[in-house]
């Protein structure tokens, strides 16, 4: 392992390096309702979310944003974190051989 792997290791928590070869199926750009999500062959995450809420006052916008190494898989699922900020990614459809995958409750497609 290279200088600069073991320092971005100490900061990940030894997170990953890249995708391992039984969840290569998961490397790309996935878009859904308000939803992307692009997981990279080196195991990076990024992830943008927004929605519209209804609330009593009126319509309002929420949006979230996760960004950062994959720290480890669990089963289907998988966690992204850094310096003990994980965000958990619950698969509840693994990515199918057409390009669809269920994440956190959203249907995901992946994009050509």
């Amino acid at each position: 392992m290279g200088f600069l792997q073991n320092i971005i290791g100490m900061f990940t928590g030894g997170a990953a390096a890249g995708i391992p070869s039984d969840k290569q199926g998961y490397v790309g750009t996935w878009a859904g309702e308000g939803t992307e999500l692009t997981i990279t062959s080196e195991g990076e995450v990024r992830f943008r979310e927004s929605k519209t809420v209804v609330t009593e006052d009126g319509t309002s916008s929420k949006s979230r944003s996760v960004s950062g190494p994959i720290a480890r898989w669990e089963g289907a699922s998988f966690v992204v974190g850094m310096m003990g900020r994980d965000t958990v990614f619950r698969v509840d459809a693994p990515p199918t051989a057409d390009g669809r995958m269920t994440v956190d409750g959203v249907a995901l497609v992946r994009r050509a």
